[in-house]
């Protein structure tokens, strides 16, 4: 992985100099089975002719972008090549729409059979602003560089000066910038990892990030699997504890008050670590194995998208809002909706497992 430093070397003193090399994302990425033998990914790219040195590989060439918000939508040349990117907009408006399940369903069974018309138009609420700290852009094989990531180091600096909120005594600004910076670029690189047309395999042109419930199983494993790898970044046996833990403090904090998806991943982070603690019976192994490899089946359902699984992705949607409106109202607490959004999302995981194998457990 190769760090660009479009800013030409204005945040050296923060952030440039923490850049993960290739090998240690790579690394991280293994020892946290993100990518390794006897995976699901591995077998879901073997299926495809491909294997984990493939995904290793992809994301070892992904260049990584240090940008500032005042280049947005600049051509900047990028140094030692002869190219130059365009910098995306770090804010963009949407729109807050009147999601309907029940009606977004119908939309796919009509698809399945091969009824065509136009798709409804939900109803636009109001607007919401998303304020980019990072993003993974794909353009396609054929271009030079057809995957590329963007951090904006300005406004990285920027979160952790102007929240003081609250108080750390083991760390330091420049700490969490470090720990912030590595969130970010793990959560972005978890989107290249997941990204299946970035390994050639077509995806669903219906079903992609504009869907509220595409966008919120795929930010939710995201923040998942960069908070995993971030938490094998720090804790080794050379760490200060209690450094450890207020950088993971720090991070999860952020998360936290992350919106729709983004927030379920710290969801997914927690009962890992609470089931890793406990660590009893099969079940729990099993659904370990099933955390740590959810994304590999959330690939499945971006390349092989159908009736069937979006009935099970509307199911899953209908828990976790369910759970969440509990929540609000004060019938369950906050704990137990974290158990029940996990459970929500690992079951399409498990189900969409089962429907692809045969009675050995083998794919079909």
């Amino acid at each position: 992985m190769i760090i660009h430093d479009l800013t030409r070397g204005k945040y050296s003193t923060t952030i440039t100099k923490y850049s993960s090399s290739k090998d240690v994302v790579s690394n991280e990425l293994i020892e946290s089975n993100i990518i390794g033998p006897e995976t699901i990914l591995e077998r879901f790219l073997e299926s495809h002719g491909l294997h984990k040195e493939d995904a290793i590989r992809l994301i070892d060439n992904v260049p990584v972008f240090l940008v500032e918000s005042s280049m947005a939508n600049e051509y900047i040349a990028v140094p030692g090549n002869d190219c130059s990117v365009k910098v995306p907009a770090d804010m963009y408006i949407s729109e807050t729409i009147d999601f309907d399940i029940d009606e977004w369903l119908d939309d796919m069974e009509n698809d399945e059979h091969g009824i065509h018309r136009d798709r409804r138009e939900w109803v636009c609420r109001g607007h919401a602003i998303s304020d980019l700290l990072g993003v993974y852009v794909f353009e396609g094989l054929d271009n030079v560089i057809p995957c590329r990531i963007f951090i904006w180091a300005d406004k990285i600096v920027d979160f952790v000066k102007n929240n003081t909120s609250r108080k750390y005594y083991h760390i330091d600004d420049n700490q969490k910038i470090e720990a912030l910076y590595n969130l970010v670029l793990r959560h972005e690189i978890m989107h290249v990892l997941m990204d299946v047309a970035a390994y050639g395999i077509a995806p669903c042109p219906y079903f992609n990030y504009t869907n509220p419930m595409y966008k919120y199983v795929e930010e939710a494993l995201a923040n998942f699997m960069a908070l995993l790898t971030s938490n094998n970044y720090y804790d080794n046996p050379y760490s200060d504890s209690n450094k450890v833990r207020e950088i993971e403090m720090f991070i999860t904090s952020f998360v936290a008050e992350q919106s729709d998806g983004y927030a379920v991943g710290l969801d997914f982070y927690n009962q890992f670590n609470k089931m890793k603690a406990r660590r009893i019976g099969i079940d729990v192994v099993r659904i370990l194995k099933g955390l740590r490899n959810i994304a590999a089946e959330w690939m499945n359902v971006k390349a092989s998208f159908c009736y069937e699984t979006a009935f099970l992705l509307a199911k899953m949607w209908k828990d976790c809002k369910r759970a969440e409106r509990k929540c609000e109202t004060g019938a369950i607490s906050s704990d137990i909706l974290e158990r029940l959004r996990t459970n929500a999302i690992l079951s399409i995981a498990q189900l969409t497992y089962i429907q692809r194998t045969d009675d050995q457990g083998n794919l079909l």
